[in-house]
């Protein structure tokens, strides 16, 4: 008891020590409901007066809830929820609910009308009920609105419901609907809106599992003048053969996604302004046709039947990501590539032998993830001059078939290859790295000769500088290192029955040793002059007797994970040999 009220005599201190400046800064980092505001309050009076008696409005103006689906009215969440309503409803200016309970609509029906400073409503994924918005009093502050149509309890949300909401909130300039259910009067709700004087007021509309021929869906976006986010999906990823077009165009459109759209054998859309277009399980489309000269994003998902990029016509994309459309001919990406020279994230699934990327295709590009289905592509060679970040890891369950990856760079920061258990060289021709990791995936029958892998780290003849090297399972003698300087080292799931010490030296300038989850009879005999600190983590072969290590910067020796501790003795003459070469070296600790 002694303990906890000087404990909280100083935290009270401490509270008085800073600013409420600060105080305010840092309770502002808090989510309101779920890291609970109201219990923080109660550590000391300071804390309550800036939290609860005299609050900042900002504390409390913003909740956020996605996916509380199992609830009560005991439920702590919704006990938050109820009391901030009850409390600081009059300051709440951004209300959004996802995926909840209706219990969270039903306590902020019961609240509404207390709501007077309201900027943001957005209820999404679960029922709410027409009468909120007849009880919402904030018509000078409500901005924007988005709303599932189809989950009401008082029916679809239909024109009538859009005239309320024009007539009643004049300041509302951003204004969304979701129909995401399947009902018969789904598309008789949709073309009424759609026809509605005030349909211009609508800024996005979202179309999930909801059946409408072509012709009206050319119409729907056509006539929305005011229309920025559009999406349709009818959950049809796997579509009879057709030959029906899908022909869509807008002036205003800024962002477009088609999902699981099998029904269509050609898209043609003209989109002047459109910045993102993303097509995603569209699997009968073979024919596309592109008009967006403003066009910076495109992802194209899912799209097995698209075989060429010709009638594409943007040439400012910032991001491009294609990926499981196996149809596609290689050169048809490249030509994209070179007719878009400022691409920076190029996200790619391969479904050929090999991939070049070099500075004639892609001279701007800054990070790059390729994503392998372990069928064909045993070759990467990015050689692009501007590269920030390199992935490869496989798109499916199976492993890569990958063997040779080049990088040619001037300044990397991270490159990853993720299981890779064929990968027989690495050549990274760069200054320095910051980060580099090989996850070999390897078992131990996969695991052949000497020279299995070599890891090739030149520039110019020069080694190059690697910030952190991770290796993860592969047996060590099937690596064959060029020399390289390395300042950090982590070896996990790795087999080390080889000299280490062998590794440790053509690694040259490693200050930091960490080995996890590593087997073998490892026997740390270690002699470096920059290491400073050696960490092993689970290693539960590790010769406790065979601790050798002539590092005299060496500081931290730390080995966890241990299933047996050494006795007092052990560990205490375990301590002694080492100091006898690594003079400036601390406590050794050795836990479980």
């Amino acid at each position: 008891m002694a303990s906890f009220e000087q404990e909280r005599h100083q935290v009270a201190e401490f509270g008085i020590a800073l600013p409420s400046e600060l105080w305010l800064a840092i309770f502002k980092k808090f989510h309101p409901v779920h890291d609970d505001l109201f219990t923080i309050s109660l550590v000391c009076k300071k804390w309550r007066d800036l939290i609860y008696t005299n609050p900042d409005p900002t504390l409390w103006e913003d909740i956020t809830l996605t996916n509380v689906r199992n609830c009560s009215y005991d439920n702590t969440t919704f006990v938050r929820f109820k009391n901030i309503l009850r409390r600081f409803c009059r300051q709440l200016k951004f209300v959004r609910l996802h995926k909840c309970h209706e219990l969270f609509t039903e306590i902020l029906l019961i609240y509404a009308s207390s709501l007077t400073v309201l900027n943001t409503l957005e209820i999404t994924g679960m029922p709410w009920s027409k009468k909120l918005l007849q009880m919402l009093r904030c018509p000078k502050s409500l901005r924007t609105v988005f709303l599932e149509a189809s989950l009401i309890s008082e029916g679809i949300f239909n024109q009538d419901d859009l005239r309320y909401i024009v007539e009643g909130f004049p300041q509302v300039k951003s204004f969304g609907l979701q129909y995401s259910v399947i009902k018969p009067d789904s598309v008789t709700a949709v073309k009424g809106v759609v026809s509605s004087k005030y349909r211009h007021h609508i800024t996005c509309l979202l179309l999930e599992r909801v059946r409408i021929d072509s012709s009206d869906l050319k119409d729907i976006v056509k006539n929305l003048d005011g229309l920025r986010q559009f999406g349709y999906g009818n959950d049809q990823i796997h579509g009879l053969p057709s030959i029906q077009l899908l022909q869509l165009n807008s002036k205003s459109l800024l962002e477009v996604e088609l999902f699981q759209v099998g029904d269509f054998a050609k898209f043609h859309f003209t989109f002047p302004h459109v910045k993102k277009l993303i097509l995603n399980g569209c699997t009968s489309v073979s024919e596309l046709s592109i008009e967006a000269s403003a066009l910076r994003t495109l992802h194209l998902l899912l799209c097995v039947e698209v075989r060429n990029f010709r009638r594409i016509s943007a040439t400012c994309l910032r991001e491009l990501t294609v990926r499981r459309c196996n149809a596609l001919i290689p050169a048809e990406l490249i030509s994209l590539l070179v007719r878009n020279p400022d691409i920076k994230l190029l996200e790619l699934e391969v479904y050929w032998s090999s991939l070049r990327l070099d500075q004639h295709a892609t001279p701007s590009l800054e990070n790059v993830a390729i994503f392998d289905n372990g069928e064909r592509l045993t070759a990467v060679d990015i050689r692009c001059p501007k590269l920030q970040e390199l992935l490869i890891k496989k798109s499916m369950t199976r492993s890569t078939i990958l063997k040779v990856v080049s990088v040619l760079s001037q300044n990397v920061k991270k490159i990853v290859l993720n299981d890779v258990p064929y990968l027989r060289k690495v050549s990274v021709d760069v200054d320095d790295v910051k980060y580099l990791e090989v996850n070999f995936e390897r078992r131990l029958d996969l695991v052949k000769p000497a020279e299995f892998t070599k890891l090739n780290f030149r520039n110019r003849s020069c080694p190059v500088k690697i910030g952190h090297l991770v290796l993860k399972r592969c047996n060590l003698n099937a690596l064959a290192f060029t020399s390289c300087n390395v300042q950090h080292m982590s070896l996990e799931y790795c087999n080390l029955d080889c000299p280490l010490g062998d590794i440790i030296q053509q690694c040259g300038l490693i200050e930091t040793l960490t080995l996890r989850n590593c087997y073998g009879p490892c026997q740390l005999n270690l002699s470096s002059v920059h290491l400073k600190a050696v960490n092993i983590v689970s290693c539960t072969s590790l010769l406790m007797d065979h601790i050798n290590l002539a590092c005299p910067s060496l500081e931290v020796l730390d080995v966890s994970g241990l299933t047996f501790l050494p006795s007092e003795e052990e560990a205490d003459l375990i301590a002694s040999n080492v100091r006898e070469l690594s003079p400036f070296l601390g406590s050794v600790k050795f836990s479980c």
